[in-house]
């Protein structure tokens, strides 16, 4: 299986095919390869000094934080001086403010749709956004902290919708459309840039 993922080729084969042939092939997927790699932006290491579209607002990573960091307006303001704790810090502080607000977003829907509270976190996902267990426990992506605002609202709603519909057909849709009406253009946003959302962080 072929996958290009945040600007990382991944080739997955049988255990026993020869590894010799696998790259054969994938020197015949040249095309498709380029193709998928054509768009997809520069990594932006965190690094003192990178600028970052964290939650709407574009900010920059410096040292001259509070204990713990902090995000503000317009800084990821980190209380660290060993250059090597840089990018375990920023993520550390961007995946705190992500929590806090996805847990804004999704509550309200809850609301609309009468659910009680459940527990909220956020992790790393390779190919999901959010998901919802049947408890009502949501997981959310931490790198929605780097889509717009009203990309993560949908992704609020979606999952806020599985709460009702544990499944992707007509109704759970139609859930979505209720509390989200626009929500196909947000899921389209996805689909084309979700892949740069991983170019934050790496090196």
């Amino acid at each position: 299986m072929l996958r290009v993922s945040g600007g990382t080729i991944h080739l997955t084969i049988p255990t026993r095919a020869r590894q010799s042939a696998a790259l054969q092939w994938l020197e015949q997927q040249r095309g498709f390869v380029e193709s998928e790699l054509q768009g997809i932006p520069e990594p932006v290491p965190f690094a003192i000094g990178a600028v970052l579209p964290v939650l709407g607002r574009n900010r920059r990573i410096d040292g001259g934080g509070p204990r713990g960091g902090a995000l503000l307006d317009d800084a990821i303001a980190l209380h660290i001086t060993d250059p090597d704790r840089v990018a375990d810090a920023a993520e550390r502080v961007i995946r705190r403010a992500v929590q806090g607000t996805c847990e804004a977003a999704i509550k309200p829907f809850w609301r609309e749709l009468d659910v009680e509270d459940a527990p909220i976190s956020v992790r790393q996902m390779r190919r999901r956004w959010g998901s919802c267990s049947a408890d009502g426990s949501t997981v959310f992506n931490w790198r929605l902290a780097f889509a717009p605002p009203e990309v993560l609202s949908y992704v609020a709603a979606h999952e806020a919708a599985h709460r009702i519909e544990m499944n992707h057909g007509p109704r759970f849709w139609n859930l979505v459309w209720e509390i989200c009406p626009d929500y196909r253009e947000h899921s389209r946003w996805l689909k084309d840039h979700g892949e740069s959302l991983f170019v934050y962080g790496a090196t």
